[in-house]
């Protein structure tokens, strides 16, 4: 049972990262411009990253990367780079300009777009009732939001 939830608890635990990250981006946009904070945060995240990869010893064959690096691999990676560099300087800059609070539920918008992407460019249909109604009821949110 556990391992057919293991997702939940993965999304859960990253939301309350997540929640975590935004209050503290917050406290530190304050006092340090947007882009050097997102400069400074993308390079500790990259040098994060290449230490746990270190310690860990992720080994790879050169087969194994050419299996991994296809054509369409290389582009949706370079897709996945340049609209996570831009979603982290607009959301830094939603916080520093507004509050976290708003910023992040403003921003949970984003699974209706991820529905809407996911059907537009890669033909998955994921989108049932329970999503639609769920998307409409965070819409809704934001609107109650925006207007409070």
């Amino acid at each position: 049972m556990l391992a057919n939830n293991l997702w939940f608890i993965y999304a859960l635990g990253a939301a309350i990262l997540w929640g975590l990250q935004y209050a503290t981006i917050e406290q530190l946009s304050k006092t340090i411009p947007t882009p050097l904070l997102t400069l400074a945060y993308t390079i500790a995240l990259a040098l994060t990253y290449l230490f746990v990869f270190v310690c860990f010893r992720f080994e790879l064959s050169l087969a194994q990367l050419r299996n991994y690096w296809t054509i369409r691999n290389l582009l949706l990676f370079g897709l996945v780079v340049l609209v996570g560099c831009a979603s982290t300087i607009l959301i830094f800059a939603a916080i520093a300009k507004g509050t976290a609070t708003k910023a992040s539920i403003i921003e949970i918008t984003y699974p209706i777009f991820v529905a809407l992407f996911a059907i537009l460019l890669y033909q998955e249909d994921t989108l049932n009732w329970q999503t639609l109604i769920g998307g409409l009821i965070i819409l809704f949110g934001v609107i109650i939001v925006l207007r409070g």
